[in-house]
């Protein structure tokens, strides 16, 4: 049985294609797949607001150890792209998790980094807004 067979702890998570494939097929860094991860499955959890915090977090530490010097990917942009497109649509991401997850896989500086800090702002103050709602 490989791994993609298996869950640990539910099946909340089971897509037909999973966060790690994304992450081994883009070669994504530790912070970049620990962000993108929350990012993807934050809706699927019974605190989204957390897993969103969680991939600030990750995301502000990207920010502070990222190394801006080109290295030459695997893959090129446009096939980065198509993943991350594939990627989204078996998980039904909206379009700002989508962008967010675009801009992660293909970085290659801090403004691309600060423009994805905003869109994950975005969401988190699009959930305290719909947590506040629903309190209401």
């Amino acid at each position: 049985m490989d791994a993609n067979e298996r869950q640990v702890g539910g099946s909340h998570y089971k897509t037909d294609y999973e966060h790690w494939d994304l992450a081994v097929v883009v070669q994504m860094g530790y912070l970049e797949g620990c962000a993108t991860k929350y990012v993807a499955r934050w809706r699927k959890k019974g605190v989204p607001l957390q897993d969103l915090e969680k991939a600030l977090h990750y995301h502000d530490k990207l920010i502070e150890t990222a190394q801006f010097r080109w290295i030459p990917r695997i893959m090129q942009e446009v096939e980065i792209t198509s993943e991350v497109c594939r990627f989204v649509l078996a998980n039904k991401l909206s379009e700002k998790e989508h962008e967010y997850i675009h801009l992660i896989c293909t970085y290659r500086s801090n403004i691309e980094l600060q423009l994805a800090r905003g869109i994950l702002l975005n969401l988190i103050e699009m959930q305290k807004d719909a947590n506040e709602s629903t309190v209401l």
